[in-house]
């Protein structure tokens, strides 16, 4: 099986919030190739992903995401359950397509652009990439 399971750690950076976006970048905008990724909520702030319907960078680690009226991605907010309950990021799973998916679906589910940046504390980052051989 050669889908993965990473870990990757951004070490901190002390003036990180005071940095740009572009200062703070640990990890360029990028797709992944595999069929999806996974990965747990978290509010370090160091994940965004690109929300092709607003064309902004959204940050789905920060509080604003996972409450209410936060908006989510798509416009939707994701966070808010039936019974009006807000979700914890550590309940929470993250999952976006990737380049396998989007050409199997012909880009009707396209592969998601996301990045990471370095947060005033150490970020550790654990991923698992769906992937097949023709990855």
């Amino acid at each position: 099986d050669p889908s993965v399971c990473d870990a990757f750690l951004y070490p901190a950076a002390a003036a990180a919030v005071a940095k740009s976006a572009e200062e703070r970048e640990a990890m360029c905008s990028h797709l992944d190739p595999g069929w999806f990724t996974v990965k747990q909520g978290s509010l370090d702030g160091g994940l965004e992903v690109f929300d092709r319907s607003s064309q902004a960078w959204v940050n789905v680690e920060e509080a604003p995401f996972y409450g209410p009226g936060g908006g989510g991605c798509c416009g939707r907010d994701v966070a808010d359950s039936a019974d009006g309950a807000t979700a914890a990021p550590l309940d929470v799973v993250v999952v976006f397509a990737g380049e396998r998916l989007a050409s199997w679906t012909q880009d009707e589910i396209p592969a998601v652009p996301h990045r990471a940046f370095t947060c005033a504390g150490d970020r550790l980052s654990f991923i698992f990439e769906l992937r097949d051989h023709a990855c």
